[in-house]
């Protein structure tokens, strides 16, 4: 018994898929008088029109015999990001000519950066971090590296402040490091003879050790899994991952075979927001380190992206589906120049 027009399964096998993309007629179509082949004679309404419009119409009654909804395309949602988000993303969408998507992607990775640290969402007794994983698309000369640095400038800005004093204060710490050492050899020479114990824990407590100060890097170019682990031991909790050649990272140390699985793993749990706990033969060497944040923005090429999603590994392992994706349309060719500093004038608003 035929099923009623409109309520044909959808194809469900690769000949029928490839059947359709190719405008080939099916058995059920020839004889309902839908041959795509004479689709004019039979709608004469679409028989003047352009071919672009005639090919929509094609997909259209396709689509209307077997129930099919055409996906709709969403705009770039920029006004979801509040006002102050948003407006970063327009102007340098504007001032360094990229397409809307290039910038939201670049201001959203910013963000994630400068709150990941600061703030968690609980939902239903659960806890997020604002921690994200961006990958971005997009061809060689499409302006990559200028959308992030634009959007990371005010971070920029502030890393290099926090480091200058950081050198000062690495300093300081060294010398005082030298000073606590030479007074604990004393102290050891001392208590050789002194046989109370209650005075030789005072000579010792009273020499405090100096705190190592934290490293003030946050925003990280080019490092190995294993690097961007020991960095979190003696620097900030909260660190991102930003780079313009996501071909690098994948192709890197970090994604060797023998590199892959720990790295895929460091990456999930840093994401999750879960502790990092690591134990080892010399207990002294173990780390545990609770409640860290960790960003990305991968910006790599079309080619490049195209290796990665083939990795049965990496989608088994699920870190491919942690990443927002977006791929960019090229308006490389089309610019015009625009003069205008930008860092000195709306952005800074």
């Amino acid at each position: 018994m035929s099923q009623p027009l409109g309520k044909n399964p959808p194809p469900q096998t690769d000949d029928e898929i490839e059947r359709l993309s190719n405008n080939e007629p099916s058995h059920e179509q020839s004889m309902i008088g839908c041959d795509l082949a004479g689709l004019k004679e039979h709608n004469s309404h679409v028989s003047d029109v352009p071919l672009d419009a005639e090919i929509q119409a094609r997909k259209k009654h396709i689509n209307d015999i077997f129930g099919i909804e055409e996906p709709k395309l969403i705009s770039c949602p920029v006004d979801a990001l509040g006002e102050t988000l948003a407006n970063g993303v327009k102007i340098i969408s504007e001032y360094v000519q990229v397409p809307l998507e290039l910038a939201f992607q670049s201001v959203l990775a910013s963000a994630s950066l400068a709150t990941q640290g600061q703030s968690i969402v609980k939902f239903d007794g659960r806890e997020y971090r604002l921690s994200l994983l961006l990958m971005t698309i997009a061809e060689s000369g499409d302006r990559k590296s200028s959308s992030d640095r634009l959007a990371l400038a005010p971070i920029i800005e502030y890393q290099k402040q926090k480091l200058n004093i950081w050198q000062d204060d690495i300093k300081s710490y060294k010398t005082k490091l030298e000073s606590f050492n030479e007074a604990q050899k004393n102290i050891k020479n001392t208590i050789k003879t002194e046989t109370n114990q209650e005075i030789i824990n005072k000579k010792l407590s009273d020499n405090e050790e100096p705190k190592k100060p934290l490293n003030e890097i946050v925003i990280i170019s080019e490092a190995t899994i294993q690097g961007i682990q020991k960095s979190y031991v003696d620097g900030t909790p909260a660190k991102g991952l930003f780079t313009d050649e996501g071909g690098s990272f994948f192709g890197g140390h970090s994604m060797k075979e023998e590199n892959i699985q720990q790295t895929i793993s460091l990456i999930c749990q840093l994401w999750d927001g879960s502790d990092i706990s690591k134990i080892l033969s010399n207990v002294e060497n173990s780390l545990y380190l609770p409640r860290r944040a960790f960003c990305m923005h991968l910006m790599l090429q079309p080619i490049i992206y195209n290796n990665i999603a083939k990795s049965s590994l990496l989608k088994e392992q699920g870190i491919l589906a942690r990443f927002l994706v977006k791929k960019i349309i090229s308006i490389a060719g089309s610019r015009l120049y625009k003069g205008g500093d930008v860092t000195e004038t709306r952005l800074n608003q």
